[in-house]
């Protein structure tokens, strides 16, 4: 899921980047959580059934990104959060090129 999404629809970039990090790993905690019953899940994360069931459905605003953390390590997802220095832009070159003098031109066409 793309940070841009997020900005799309209103977000700043900051909101729109700790959304991404809650979205991303709900969506691998739902991977995780497959094969398993609402009623092991909800043991296994010592939680309710309706917060399995909203986990599950991806209603990530009632969770906080620690309780996706706690929850991704109960299931043996191993976690961390990487920071890294944004890409630099090139700037766009320009090339001068100077024109040939006309004078030149006139003596070879002649």
């Amino acid at each position: 899921m793309s940070q841009k999404l997020f900005e799309d629809l209103g977000f700043s970039p900051q909101e729109a980047a700790a959304l991404k990090l809650k979205a991303d790993l709900n969506t691998r905690i739902v991977k995780a959580a497959t094969g398993y019953t609402q009623q092991e899940l909800q043991n296994k994360l010592g939680t309710s059934q309706p917060r399995v069931s909203d986990l599950l459905r991806g209603k990530i605003s009632k969770f906080s990104l620690d309780t996706l953390v706690v929850y991704a390590e109960l299931l043996g997802l191993r976690t961390e959060i990487r920071t890294t220095q944004p890409k630099k832009y090139v700037r766009d070159v320009v090339v001068y090129r100077p024109k040939r003098s006309t004078s030149r031109r006139k003596a070879l066409t002649a």
